[in-house]
């Protein structure tokens, strides 16, 4: 499906099939491919966000899809937040974005070594069981030692509600 908006001078389109994003250049009289820039996040080294420049305005790329697909969303709200649902911020594809605030943004972490940080620690006094899962509902925290990395993060994801 192709989804088309003006943002400030620049006619912008969207191919969902093909996960593309284009604008509309003047000179040459066609749409053109959106060539974003990355950024490099130096503390965690790692690639995080894409960007591009419309109307010499910086504008992260999932923020511009999802204002051509939908709307009602303002791009110039800071409020109003993107989340990326795989929790991998280079994949912009439209049905891994959505609108969240930054409590559920917060549930949705980072990844750290292809797996959720959240809901998982390592012990050494849980009576020679290493991994702990846990969990928090209702604000109180439950939590149970196993001896398996998998056992404890199966106990979190299973017992987690994911938004």
């Amino acid at each position: 499906m192709i989804y088309e908006k003006t943002l400030l001078n620049t006619d912008l389109k969207y191919d969902s099939d093909e996960e593309k994003l284009y604008r509309f250049n003047k000179k040459l009289k066609r749409f053109t491919l959106i060539d974003p820039f990355i950024i490099y996040d130096e503390f965690n080294n790692k690639f995080r966000y894409c960007q591009a420049r419309i109307d010499n305005k910086k504008i992260y790329i999932h923020r511009l899809i999802y204002y051509v697909c939908h709307n009602d969303f303002d791009i110039f709200n800071s409020k109003i937040t993107i989340d990326h649902i795989n929790v991998d911020h280079l994949d912009n594809r439209l049905e891994n974005l959505r609108t969240a605030t930054i409590q559920q943004q917060a549930k949705n972490k980072l990844k750290w070594g292809g797996e959720l940080v959240k809901g998982f620690s390592v012990h050494n006094d849980c009576r020679k069981k290493k991994y702990e899962g846990h969990y928090t509902k209702n604000k109180k925290r439950f939590s149970k030692c196993f001896l398996t990395e998998e056992e404890a993060r199966k106990f979190h994801n299973d017992n987690t509600e994911r938004f």
